[in-house]
């Protein structure tokens, strides 16, 4: 068994976070007029300051605990804005507990979520009203439903509006009732339950405790700086990304623009002028593609790989000109991107070197959902596109089993890894030792300089290049489910490079069920069942591929 635990040298100095409110005076104290928060809606761009952002956060955290909570367990449901964001930290700033909930799961799966993790608040968007509306008994420990977007004179069937709660916290506050601002979790206290997916037979609620997730915010910021601004486009739900990439900023007095949708991505690079962003491998490599395939098109693909070697030939004697020579590349990315962050699947390495070539310098890191931080991360001075970088301050990592090469399975353990799975005592003692160390699953190796190596994957999970994980099992028992599906294996598509895509299924048909049916029907039955199927589904879990097995 391979053991490596590493210190990294040159640690940034990081403050103290002795609570999560205590984030937000410091900045207030040191910060007040900076922008904050940054985000466009049908009205235009809105700008909160960190004045503004704190007395948001009071209002709904004493708003919060103004409802009849009894487990304390509060969910959120909604895609990316203002609003579901100011909830997240408001809860976070109290002494109860986030529930973040996927938004494009099946609803069914978020009904499993809800009462699995025993919320009596949901937060949520107002495209779910109806269906909480038309399925409160199968809720019965949902107690306070508030709507989003729903205005006060609108609220019916006891469904509150985020206005009336703001409104609440509002008064009280002003009643001069400031008690529930020095409301404080103990440090072991569950502070956020996370769901990978909410299908019965996989379902898992990842415990963070208090202390685990401020150590994941200083500990991360001791190998990264972020400064300026950054744009948010991954979805809240996801924990790392939430918590380094947010949270972080805020600790470190950033301005967080948020991106709306994939399909604006391009557009808000240009409009929030970001110096740094977290994204998936599939974006990063999306925009080198567009590039690519723009100079192609104008016929400049000889001059600018005449200038990608001028430059680098510069770069070694000191002189770096890559922004005036690549200008107006940097121009359709907002002209301030400088840094980006990439996790959650593999990444092109000839893709990170195009960004490299032409200033701005993609950092590849390591994490799995059971961590609350980063696992390792690239550093300024030491980064290799092709390792997932050197291992975080309060994070060690062991080889399981390695083999000749020294590649063996990758177990963590340190001061940000989840206190377990909700209500499931099994499923953590299969993959956490007695000891702490827990096994990801995934297979990897550590150079003499600490680096990590990811080389492959024990467990049998997908991981797409939009970052999400998939459990093929998962979507096999949708399938099973359809009465013409005898059997079903679910797989990945893989590019060129052996990156997984998309998903793909073999299935093979009860012939009884087609006994008087030619084979142009069974496949246009089949297409139209799993079309059926896949609307249901998030995207990453739709089946873009079948093949009927003889």
């Amino acid at each position: 068994m391979a053991l490596f635990s590493k210190k990294t040298p040159s640690l940034y100095e990081v403050s103290d976070l002795e609570s999560f409110r205590q984030l937000f005076v410091d900045a207030q104290h040191s910060s007040g007029d900076t922008v904050a928060v940054k985000f466009k809606e049908r009205s235009g761009f809105h700008d909160v300051t960190y004045n503004e952002l704190l007395s948001t956060i009071d209002a709904i955290s004493t708003g919060i605990c103004c409802q009849p909570c009894k487990s304390g367990h509060i969910a959120v449901l909604s895609p990316n804005n203002f609003k579901s964001l100011s909830i997240y930290l408001a809860v976070l700033c109290s002494d109860k507990t986030l529930v973040p909930v996927d938004w494009e799961l099946p609803f069914v799966e978020i009904i499993n979520i809800l009462n699995h993790s025993d919320c009596d608040t949901v937060f949520f968007d107002s495209a779910y009203t109806e269906l909480f509306l038309e399925n409160k008994k199968q809720l019965p420990k949902l107690k306070n439903y508030i709507c989003l977007q729903m205005k006060e004179h609108e609220e019916h069937d006891g469904i509150c509006s985020y206005d009336r709660l703001v409104e609440k916290g509002q008064t009280t506050l002003a009643a001069g009732e400031e008690a529930f601002l020095s409301l404080r979790p103990g440090e072991k206290d569950d502070r956020l339950i996370f769901y990978k997916n909410g299908s019965s037979d996989s379902l898992r609620g990842i415990v963070f405790s208090d202390i685990a997730l401020r150590k994941a915010i200083i500990s991360f910021l001791q190998m990264v700086p972020l400064s300026e601004r950054c744009l948010s486009v991954l979805p809240f739900d996801r924990p790392t990304d939430f918590i380094c990439g947010i949270l972080a900023s805020f600790h470190s007095h950033s301005t967080v623009c948020l991106n709306n949708s994939l399909k604006s991505f391009q557009k808000d690079l240009k409009e929030y002028k970001p110096s740094y962003t977290f994204l998936p491998p599939l974006y990063v490599e999306n925009i080198w593609q567009k590039v690519v395939h723009t100079l192609e098109k104008q016929g400049r693909t000889d001059t600018f790989k005449t200038l990608v070697k001028t430059s680098n030939a510069m770069r070694k004697v000191g002189l770096d000109k890559r922004k005036s020579f690549f200008s107006a590349i940097h121009e359709t990315l907002g002209g301030n991107l400088s840094r980006i962050y990439v996790g959650g699947a593999p990444l092109n390495p000839e893709a990170a070197r195009f960004f490299e070539d032409i200033g701005i310098t993609v950092f590849p890191f390591y994490s799995v959902s059971e961590c609350a931080s980063a696992i390792s991360v690239n550093r300024e001075k030491l980064n290799d596109f092709s390792s997932a970088g050197l291992p975080l301050p309060c994070m060690q990592i062991k080889l399981d089993d390695p083999d000749e090469e020294g590649a063996g399975e990758i177990c963590v353990r340190g001061d940000t890894m989840m206190t377990g799975y909700y209500k499931n005592d099994r499923a953590t003692a299969n993959l956490v030792e007695l000891s702490g160390w827990f096994h990801t699953g995934d297979i990897g190796k550590l150079n003499n300089m600490g680096q990590l190596y990811i080389t492959g994957r024990l467990k049998n999970e997908i991981v797409l290049k939009s970052g999400r994980s998939v459990l093929p099992e998962e979507i096999e028992s949708y399938l099973l489910v359809l009465p013409f599906v005898k059997a079903a294996k679910v797989y990945a598509n893989k590019d060129s490079e052996g990156a997984e895509r998309t998903l793909a299924a073999d299935i093979t048909l009860e012939e009884e069920y087609f006994e008087n049916t030619n084979t142009s029907g069974r496949v246009a039955l089949v297409k139209e069942k799993i079309d059926r199927l896949n609307k249901t589904l998030p995207a990453c879990k739709r089946i873009h591929s079948v093949h009927i097995q003889k």
